[in-house]
């Protein structure tokens, strides 16, 4: 099940309700986030595409509640890389055809995994590759292939990993890549990219979640 995205009537806030879970004491709680944007909110209608609340297993060391805490956070974090890099989320197999070239390209030269595409206001597009393996960030292999890539800042990537206790550190690195005739407004999204992180909220901080 997917958390249900709700936006206020307030033109910078949004509201998401989290699917409802249980704490350690076996009571069900609804996890709900309030979020603050710089965009109005019709700018965030399918965040829950990218982060969407799973039903994970229950048997691992960790609270459920932890569970439906961090789903939440890469919510959050979404909506802040989303303000950071003025990109918009793209969805539908008919709106992801566009990127095929893109995402074959980038493909052939480092895995893909937890991928979502994005398209800035100039209609350039995006992949957002957010992967657990560790490897080589090698750009020679990028610039030759024409391709651009940077590394989001852990407090901007949505992802961020399935360790789920709190406290618990990144697992994973968030890459963004373009095509390299994109390379004014990629430099545009590291420097805002850059300055967003001097102010974010940490990879885990939970202000703005409450349980209900």
């Amino acid at each position: 099940m997917m958390p249900l995205t709700i936006l206020s009537s307030h033109q910078h806030q949004v509201v998401v309700f989290g699917c409802p879970d249980v704490d350690a004491t076996g009571n069900a709680v609804h996890p709900k986030l309030i979020k603050q944007t710089l965009r109005t909110s019709k700018h965030y209608p399918i965040f829950t595409v990218l982060c969407s609340h799973r039903q994970e297993p229950l048997n691992w060391n960790r609270a459920p509640q932890d569970v439906a805490t961090s789903w939440l956070l890469r919510e959050r974090r979404a909506i802040d890389f989303a303000d950071a890099t003025k990109l918009t989320l793209s969805v539908g197999k008919r709106n992801h055809r566009r990127f095929d070239d893109l995402y074959s390209r980038v493909r052939e030269l480092v895995k893909v995994d937890h991928d979502s595409f994005w398209v800035s206001p100039t209609g350039a597009l995006f992949l957002l590759n957010e992967l657990y393996d560790s490897w080589e960030e090698n750009q020679c292999i990028f610039s030759q292939a024409g391709l651009i890539q940077i590394r989001i800042p852990v407090c901007l990537a949505p992802w961020g990993g399935i360790d789920y206790r709190k406290g618990a550190k990144p697992t994973g690195r968030s890459y963004l890549y373009c095509d390299a005739s994109n390379n004014v407004e990629m430099a545009e999204i590291v420097s805002r990219l850059s300055t967003a992180a001097l102010t974010a909220p940490s990879f885990d901080d939970t202000t703005g979640v409450s349980y209900v």
